[in-house]
């Protein structure tokens, strides 16, 4: 199964890398030409990398965080009108996740869990695509593209698929 998986991870990164270095780069020059008047080893399409990788996926933690928030102030009020007496001091800060084992608190956790693992991911994320980006920043972008996909649809899924589990 790993192998599998391996395989799975590899092929299209590899692909994406050999497709710039033998395609894009020889047909679209001048895209990885350095900029005039700044760093020479930046390559303009380094600047949609910027764009994507950081700008974009900080975004995206952004409104994840949002989407804790909006929770949070959701379920103190659900649990309320069902009768949780503490349902302040249970989804309220400083706590990052709700005890307890009503419908609202396992709700909660599951929209805390989606922002937490994408917080989880972030750093090493932005750290490799800006290293790889020197390179390879077309794939690099092509990266942060699915990343920010897979943050949102990883969102849903915890969601959706815990609410079954409950």
């Amino acid at each position: 199964m790993s192998t599998t998986f391996v395989l799975n991870a590899l092929i299209p990164i590899l692909g994406s890398i050999a497709g710039e270095e033998f395609f894009l780069r020889n047909f679209l020059p001048r895209l990885y030409e350095g900029k005039s008047n700044q760093v020479s080893f930046l390559s303009k399409a380094y600047s949609g990398l910027i764009l994507v990788n950081c700008i974009g996926s900080g975004l995206m933690i952004v409104i994840l965080g949002f989407k804790v928030a909006s929770a949070r102030a959701k379920y103190i009020i659900e649990a309320t009108k069902e009768g949780d007496k503490d349902a302040e001091a249970r989804f309220s800060y400083p706590k990052m996740y709700a005890e307890g084992f009503s419908n609202s608190a396992k709700m909660f956790n599951c929209v805390q869990r989606a922002h937490q693992q994408a917080l989880e991911t972030y750093p090493q994320f932005v750290v490799w695509s800006l290293l790889g980006g020197l390179r390879f920043p077309i794939s690099s972008v092509a990266g942060g593209l699915l990343w920010l996909f897979a943050r949102w649809k990883v969102y849903y899924i915890y969601i959706y698929s815990y609410y079954t589990i409950y």
